[in-house]
């Protein structure tokens, strides 16, 4: 697969607060050969599970998938309405189910989950109406989902944050993306104007490994066919992959 870089620069973010600047670049994915030496991976299926198991279910409900490396363990989350819902916790191996009927203090709504190389578990409910006068978008964190949690790592409802800046009303928490552990936790998010393509990306970064504060990174040159569902992901050296 080739990577092709649209925006044809790299976007630096400082910030004072920071100990050191983030240099990010977006990657777009195409569907091109990699020119590179080919390699060969074969891939099977450890295990499944289908609707009814937990809380998987048809409709659009079930929308976020994480895995957690160190604990081996697979988070689902499904959105039942704005403000409900569950996320299940399957076992990496087995595909067992772990979580019962939900994980501590999950029936939130959670939209899209992420987990750090720390093995935080993130939950974003989906915000569709953040303007300037009303609503908020939250960043959740269990660090435990047995026992611990929601922490409220951020909310957007400081009136000079950038999310809340930018004009127009805003849908975040379609895609979730997560890198990081501690304090060089680095967490992404796509937003949209409602009904308009996805040309900003909420980035979030802390200095303590439990708030975060954000940063508005603007692409334009996304094709056309971008919407507010993108698939997106932390690449290497400072970098996310954007796929419309």
């Amino acid at each position: 697969m080739k990577l092709i870089n649209e925006s044809r620069k790299l976007h630096r973010l400082s910030n004072p607060a920071w100990q050191s600047p983030i240099i990010l670049a977006v990657l777009l994915l195409t569907g091109l050969a990699h020119q590179a030496v080919a390699q060969t991976w074969t891939l099977t299926n450890a295990w499944f599970n289908t609707n009814g198991i937990g809380h998987i279910a048809t409709g659009g409900l079930t929308r976020g998938l994480a895995y957690s490396v160190l604990a081996n363990q697979v988070f689902v989350s499904t959105r039942n309405t704005a403000n409900t819902g569950t996320i299940d916790v399957f076992d990496g191996t087995s595909g067992a189910l772990l979580s019962g009927t939900n994980i501590m203090n999950g029936n939130v709504g959670v939209d899209q989950v992420g987990v750090g190389d720390d093995g935080i578990l993130y939950g974003a409910p989906l915000t569709t109406t953040l303007n300037t006068g009303s609503g908020a978008f939250q960043l959740l964190s269990w660090s435990n989902w047995t026992n611990t949690g929601p922490n409220i790592a951020y909310q957007s409802t400081n009136a000079s944050d950038p999310l809340i800046l930018l004009p127009g009303t805003k849908r975040v928490g379609d895609t979730l993306a997560v890198t990081g552990a501690g304090t060089n936790t680095l967490i992404l998010a796509t937003v949209a104007g409602t009904g308009t393509l996805c040309t900003n990306f909420l980035l979030l970064h802390t200095l303590d490994g439990v708030t975060f504060s954000s940063t508005i990174v603007t692409v334009t040159t996304l094709p056309s066919t971008g919407g507010s569902e993108l698939g997106i992901c932390f690449y290497t050296n400072n970098t996310f992959l954007v796929q419309p």
